[in-house]
């Protein structure tokens, strides 16, 4: 056999067959509202991307580390590379708000908000409990 094909041992015992409604109707249920599991991880929603490379967001970047004098607010750190850390989480505020455009992100003045950003050195970045989707991971594992 050729090296790096995989088979099965054991067939699936499900193969043929179908759920029933019922069965179907518990599975769906178990799954609402849950993240699908590709879509949990440093993975960047394309929309956040477009919107991350905006005129809008990168003002709004500016203007976060301007008004902290271009220091990181944990470590007091100068001339390093820095980062805006959105307080509440930037992915949550499109879900609350239901923006599903870049036109709609920017009439959204909450995504704006300098309040809602500080600014970060890489390392104490990482560490927030939000940094690239920690919390997603964090409340499925809880089962929230």
């Amino acid at each position: 056999m050729p090296k790096g094909i995989y088979t099965r041992t054991k067939p699936s015992g499900f193969k043929g067959k179908h759920h029933t409604e019922k069965a179907k109707e518990k599975n769906s249920k178990a799954h609402k509202g849950k993240i699908p599991w590709n879509k949990i991880g440093g993975g960047i929603n394309p929309l956040i991307k477009i919107i991350r490379l905006s005129s809008k967001y990168k003002e709004w970047r500016l203007q976060v580390f301007g008004r902290d004098n271009f220091t990181c607010q944990k470590c007091g750190v100068r001339g390093t590379y820095l980062e805006p850390h959105h307080i509440k989480s930037f992915a949550s505020m499109l879900r609350e708000f239901n923006i599903c455009t870049l036109e709609e992100s920017r009439t959204c003045d909450n995504l704006w908000d300098l309040n809602n950003g500080i600014t970060l050195c890489k390392e104490c970045h990482s560490k927030t409990d939000n940094y690239k989707g920690r919390n997603k991971m964090l409340n499925i594992i809880k089962g929230d």
